[in-house]
């Protein structure tokens, strides 16, 4: 019998499920339904789990199982407590349709269809010959233009996209000896730096607090820049030319303040953002404020 445990105020539908694996090694997927407290008390800034045990026999096991596997070390089996964070939240501006063109590999877009927003996986057919004007935002994922050849042939199609009033949100990308740019990037110049904020505590500023992104359909605080996950972000730009506003900074201890972590610039009707902060970590573990602030900027404009 595999058992679902919520917290108060929340349930989960099966709350228990009678299975059988046919053999040593079988798995078998299992779907559950979560509804969390009313909106009322979505906010009240305390985070919940749920917890899961396998009952065989009146004996039951709250450990799954987690699998390393590395060319360059002995296959691990990590044991740990079966259990899934909840986060609950009132998400305004989630009810638009958003493309995603996958990079090196995130879990950004899944968490997106997560907080309510109608997400489709853009491939080349759909970006050159289907209609990007659907789309309220359309986002890269963390190095695409490293690791796709076509980016290159993509560009004149986002930059229509942009001029016609999309937005087109970019995560980082890294420029290096190792790692080359696939194509230009956004509508005016800038440079892919090797600046990051590992201190995922440091204090942020805001350079330009009355900005849209900072305060459309959500207000951003320095609260929403709490409980986040081992870094600030990574990659920022450099180097940016006029069209550019630098929205917020921030430094490691001792270090001087960066820009770049969020540049945004006008062009047309529409709107290009690179962003090194590391929405990529914070969004799958459940950072509020992370949210929040993505969430603006795919409401840009709109």
């Amino acid at each position: 019998t595999l058992l679902a445990n919520a917290p108060p105020g929340w349930t989960v539908s099966p709350s228990q499920l009678r299975m059988s694996l046919s053999g040593k090694g079988k798995e078998e997927m299992i779907t559950f339904t979560v509804t969390p407290p009313a909106p009322s008390d979505a906010d009240s800034g305390t985070d919940h789990e749920i917890t899961f045990a396998f009952d065989q026999n009146g004996k039951p096991e709250t450990f799954s199982i987690g699998r390393i596997e590395y060319d360059h070390i002995p296959y691990l089996v990590l044991l740990k407590q079966s259990k899934v964070k909840l986060v609950s939240m009132n998400v305004a501006g989630n009810n638009r349709k958003v493309g995603y063109i996958e990079g090196a590999g995130d879990d950004v877009a899944r968490c997106l269809k997560q907080a309510g927003f109608e997400v489709d996986i853009l491939d080349e057919n759909k970006i050159i010959k289907g209609s990007l004007s659907q789309y309220s935002a359309i986002i890269t994922g963390i190095r695409a233009y490293n690791t796709i050849e076509q980016m290159e042939t993509y560009y004149p199609f986002l930059m229509k996209y942009i001029e016609e009033g999309g937005n087109l949100i970019v995560q980082y990308n890294t420029f290096n000896f190792i790692s080359s740019l696939k194509s230009d990037i956004g509508p005016y110049p800038f440079k892919i730096t090797r600046n990051r904020v590992t201190d995922e505590k440091s204090p942020v500023s805001f350079l330009l607090p009355d900005h849209p992104v900072l305060n459309h359909p959500n207000k951003i605080t320095q609260a929403d820049f709490s409980n986040w996950v081992q870094e600030r972000g990574l990659y920022f730009a450099g180097e940016s030319g006029p069209e550019y506003q630098n929205i917020l900074t921030w430094n490691d201890p001792g270090e001087e303040p960066l820009q770049g972590g969020l540049i945004v610039a006008k062009k047309g009707k529409g709107n290009f953002m690179y962003t090194g902060i590391s929405f990529f970590r914070q969004l799958p573990a459940g950072v509020k404020g992370a949210y929040s602030l993505m969430v603006n900027m795919i409401n840009l404009g709109h």
